[in-house]
């Protein structure tokens, strides 16, 4: 026999139940909604000491386009300065190497990379691979010349004379290139301030050891870390450009980690920039110098990639 009172007293109760089964829910999912919340801003805030603690000195490139650029200006691309007692820099083809960049280091910001004065020049062999040697990043495809003084004497003519890569024995070779060699590009400097880089090969060993000090854990890679707080990790060091000094960026890996450890600064990085600078497809390229030859002002051994996505 159906008992009404019964039923309808199992009802309440049921629902009853399941009432107070959601405010546990409600409950605990605020509450572990404020502990992530908190969590967050720990991690935020030790992010930004990180970013701070990092912080060191470097000088940006701006690029913009003038006509008629000095032989001795800091530049893309363009005329080299190259001194009436020399000829220009050859490969091992003895064809002209391209010049990729020059700088006048008295138009730098006061820093203390570069020598305080004189011209510093990088030139790349014109080929499909932009002069790089995968299997010897020291290789004969690219070269640094400096010169301490330079003869303001020097004309446009003198160095056409002997940088004249419109010759018809060069047509086409000089087609492989990072830009447009008809169209150099003016730099000028800025001094700013840069944290450490995710694609420095130096970043995972230090950003671990600071977490694990200040959270006290033993996590082994950022990997370990949920995927919400890796991939802000590598958004928040993430920094590129053209540059000088800092710290450098790749796009596939940092080749200095196994063989070249020595080559410890960036003595020019040249980003891609606007429809005129193309390193393949999204790509950067870096030279690299040791403290010991830097500061013999020895440019014959300079280390020297680019890489792409």
């Amino acid at each position: 026999m159906f008992n009404e009172d019964l039923f309808y007293g199992i009802l309440g109760l049921l629902f009853l139940i399941n009432i107070s089964l959601y405010l546990i829910f409600k409950i605990k999912s605020k509450y572990k909604e404020k502990i992530q919340q908190k969590a967050r801003k720990q991690f935020e805030s030790f992010i930004q000491e990180i970013k701070q603690e990092s912080l060191t000195d470097y000088i940006k490139l701006h690029l913009k386009y003038e006509e008629n650029l000095s032989l001795f200006t800091s530049k893309i691309g363009g005329l080299p300065y190259i001194p009436k007692n020399k000829e220009a820099i050859l490969d091992s083809e003895g064809d002209p190497m391209y010049l990729l960049a020059q700088i006048n280091c008295e138009e730098l910001p006061k820093n203390n990379i570069y020598p305080p004065k004189g011209i510093l020049q990088f030139f790349i062999q014109a080929d499909d691979m932009y002069g790089l040697d995968e299997d010897a990043n020291l290789g004969l495809g690219h070269k640094v010349i400096y010169y301490e003084t330079y003869d303001k004497t020097l004309t446009l003519e003198d160095v056409k004379n002997k940088y004249n890569l419109t010759k018809e024995k060069y047509d086409g070779l000089y087609d492989d290139l990072p830009h447009d060699r008809n169209r150099p590009r003016k730099i000028t400097f800025s001094l700013e301030k840069q944290s450490i880089n995710c694609a420095d090969y130096k970043f995972e060993n230090y950003f671990l050891k600071k977490y694990n000090q200040k959270f006290n854990t033993q996590i082994e890679s950022i990997f370990d870390l949920s995927d919400e707080y890796s991939d802000y990790i590598y958004e928040k060091f993430c920094d590129y450009g053209s540059q000088i000094a800092g710290y450098p960026f790749f796009t596939q890996q940092d080749i200095r980690e196994y063989d070249y450890k020595d080559y410890e600064i960036l003595l020019l990085q040249i980003d891609e920039f606007e429809d005129y600078i193309h390193w393949g497809s999204a790509g950067i390229a870096n030279f690299f110098i040791t403290k010991k030859d830097l500061e013999n002002k020895d440019f014959s051994r300079v280390l020297y990639n680019w890489d792409c996505g």
